[in-house]
């Protein structure tokens, strides 16, 4: 924290960034647990579990 605040910034801001890591680290397991629907906008980048891939490596 000592390098954080030499380098120019507050000790709020310090908490900001934990509770940020923290408020988008619950909503991605909520997200998670409860299987909600991803937004249109992005499902041109939904992941796709990829098939077995039987004795091979899967790439």
């Amino acid at each position: 924290m000592d390098k954080f605040i030499t380098a120019g910034y507050s000790r709020t801001q310090v908490l900001e960034v934990l509770l940020g890591v923290a408020f988008k680290t619950l909503s991605n397991y909520t997200n998670h647990i409860i299987h909600a629907p991803l937004d249109t906008a992005f499902q041109a980048e939904a992941w796709d579990e990829p098939a077995q891939c039987g004795n091979r490596q899967c790439a």
